[in-house]
Protein backbone atom coordinates (compact mmCIF):
# COMPACT_ATOMS: atom_id res chain seq x y z
CA UNK A 1 0.00 0.00 0.00
CA UNK A 2 1.35 3.41 -0.95
CA UNK A 3 1.31 6.48 1.26
CA UNK A 4 1.13 8.72 -1.82
CA UNK A 5 -2.04 10.83 -1.76
CA UNK A 6 -4.39 10.12 -4.69
CA UNK A 7 -4.02 13.72 -5.89
CA UNK A 8 -0.26 13.43 -6.39
CA UNK A 9 1.91 11.40 -8.76
CA UNK A 10 5.69 11.26 -8.70
CA UNK A 11 8.19 11.21 -11.54
CA UNK A 12 11.93 11.62 -11.46
CA UNK A 13 12.64 14.60 -9.13
CA UNK A 14 9.19 15.92 -9.97
CA UNK A 15 5.62 15.77 -8.77
CA UNK A 16 2.49 15.97 -10.88
CA UNK A 17 -0.56 17.57 -9.26
CA UNK A 18 -3.58 16.45 -11.31
CA UNK A 19 -5.99 18.96 -9.75
CA UNK A 20 -3.78 21.79 -11.04
CA UNK A 21 -2.62 19.89 -14.16
CA UNK A 22 0.87 20.98 -13.12
CA UNK A 23 4.25 19.29 -13.19
CA UNK A 24 6.49 20.60 -10.40
CA UNK A 25 10.23 20.13 -10.99
CA UNK A 26 12.82 20.17 -8.23
CA UNK A 27 16.60 19.96 -8.11
CA UNK A 28 17.17 20.79 -11.78
CA UNK A 29 20.72 22.05 -11.03
CA UNK A 30 21.65 23.63 -14.36
CA UNK A 31 25.39 24.29 -14.28
CA UNK A 32 26.52 21.06 -12.66
CA UNK A 33 28.77 20.35 -15.67
CA UNK A 34 30.63 23.62 -15.11
CA UNK A 35 30.84 23.06 -11.34
CA UNK A 36 32.18 19.52 -11.71
CA UNK A 37 35.87 18.72 -11.46
CA UNK A 38 35.36 15.90 -13.96
CA UNK A 39 37.42 16.46 -17.12
CA UNK A 40 34.73 14.96 -19.35
CA UNK A 41 31.36 16.72 -19.63
CA UNK A 42 28.51 15.01 -17.79
CA UNK A 43 26.06 15.59 -20.64
CA UNK A 44 23.91 17.83 -18.50
CA UNK A 45 21.82 19.45 -21.22
CA UNK A 46 20.89 16.20 -22.97
CA UNK A 47 20.17 14.50 -19.64
CA UNK A 48 17.89 17.30 -18.41
CA UNK A 49 15.99 17.58 -21.68
CA UNK A 50 15.55 13.78 -21.93
CA UNK A 51 14.20 13.58 -18.37
CA UNK A 52 11.89 16.54 -18.96
CA UNK A 53 10.63 15.08 -22.26
CA UNK A 54 9.84 11.80 -20.48
CA UNK A 55 7.96 13.59 -17.69
CA UNK A 56 6.02 15.72 -20.19
CA UNK A 57 5.07 12.60 -22.17
CA UNK A 58 3.99 10.76 -19.02
CA UNK A 59 1.91 13.50 -17.41
CA UNK A 60 1.05 15.93 -20.27
CA UNK A 61 0.77 18.92 -17.89
CA UNK A 62 -0.73 22.28 -18.79
CA UNK A 63 1.79 24.00 -16.51
CA UNK A 64 5.41 23.32 -15.57
CA UNK A 65 6.78 24.86 -12.37
CA UNK A 66 10.42 24.88 -11.22
CA UNK A 67 10.17 24.69 -7.43
CA UNK A 68 13.79 25.38 -6.68
CA UNK A 69 17.44 24.71 -7.32
CA UNK A 70 17.29 25.70 -10.97
CA UNK A 71 20.96 26.68 -10.95
CA UNK A 72 23.73 24.58 -9.43
CA UNK A 73 26.17 27.48 -9.13
CA UNK A 74 26.47 30.69 -7.15
CA UNK A 75 27.94 33.88 -8.51
CA UNK A 76 28.75 34.09 -12.19
CA UNK A 77 26.67 32.08 -14.62
CA UNK A 78 29.01 29.56 -16.28
CA UNK A 79 29.32 29.01 -20.02
CA UNK A 80 26.59 26.79 -21.37
CA UNK A 81 24.00 27.54 -18.69
CA UNK A 82 21.92 29.97 -20.80
CA UNK A 83 21.84 27.44 -23.63
CA UNK A 84 20.72 24.68 -21.26
CA UNK A 85 17.94 26.86 -19.83
CA UNK A 86 16.90 27.68 -23.43
CA UNK A 87 16.80 23.94 -24.24
CA UNK A 88 14.61 23.27 -21.19
CA UNK A 89 12.29 26.11 -22.16
CA UNK A 90 12.07 24.82 -25.75
CA UNK A 91 11.14 21.35 -24.46
CA UNK A 92 8.21 22.78 -22.55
Amino acid sequence: MSDTPPWLAFGERAAYVPAADALVLADVHVGRDAASDVALPLGERADLVERLDALLAEFEPATVVVAGDLLHVRGNVPDGVPETVDAIEAAV
